[in-house]
C-alpha cells in the first residue's frame, strides 16, 4: 500500500491552515465589533443556501450512479466539497454586498444564477472527467428551472408593486 505524503500534508494542512484563518478571523472582527445580528443572518442564510446546493449535487450524483456511470468516492466527495465551499463563500459575497448597500436580497435571482452558474460548470467537470460530453446536455434541465426562478422572482415583484 503506497501512502502519498503530498496529499496528506496538503490534506491536514490545509484544514490547520482554514481553521487558524478562522481563529484569528473571528479574533479580530470581535475586536471590531462586527460579530453582529446582520453577521448571523448572512451566515445562517448563506449556510442554508450552501446545503440546498449540495443537496442537489446529491441527487445530480445518484442520478448518474442509478443510469450506471461509475464514479470514484474521491472524485465525489471533492465535488461535494467544492460544490459546499463554493457556494457558501459566494452567498455569504452576494449577502453581504446586498445587505451593506441597504439593498433587498432577491433569492429568485440568487438561487436561479446559481443553478445556471453551478449546473454548467458541473456538468463541463463530469464530461472532462468522463470523457463524456453528452453530460453537458443534462445542465439543459437544470438552466431551465434557473431561468423559471429568474422569472417567478420577476413576476413577483410585479404582483407587489
Amino acid at each position: 500500500m503506497l501512502i502519498n505524503y503530498g496529499a496528506l500534508i496538503g490534506l491536514y494542512g490545509g484544514a490547520v491552515c482554514g481553521l487558524l484563518g478562522w481563529y484569528f478571523g473571528r479574533r479580530k472582527a470581535i475586536k471590531e465589533h462586527s460579530l453582529d445580528e446582520l453577521h448571523d443572518y448572512i451566515m445562517k442564510t448563506a449556510r442554508s443556501f450552501s446545503w440546498f446546493a449540495t443537496l442537489g449535487t446529491i441527487y445530480i450524483f445518484f442520478t448518474l450512479l442509478v443510469i450506471g456511470v461509475s464514479l470514484n468516492a474521491a472524485f465525489i466527495l471533492g465535488i461535494l466539497l467544492l460544490v459546499q465551499m463554493t457556494s457558501w463563500g459566494v452567498s455569504i459575497f452576494i449577502l453581504k454586498y446586498y445587505m451593506t448597500l441597504g439593498m433587498e436580497v432577491n433569492a429568485g435571482l440568487l438561487a436561479g444564477v446559481s443553478l445556471i452558474c453551478l449546473s454548467i460548470v458541473f456538468f463541463v467537470i463530469i464530461g472532462i472527467f468522463t470523457n463524456l460530453w453528452l453530460f453537458i446536455l443534462l445542465s439543459i434541465p437544470f438552466s431551465i428551472i434557473g431561468i423559471y426562478f429568474i422569472k417567478q422572482e420577476g413576476n413577483f415583484k410585479k404582483g407587489v408593486e
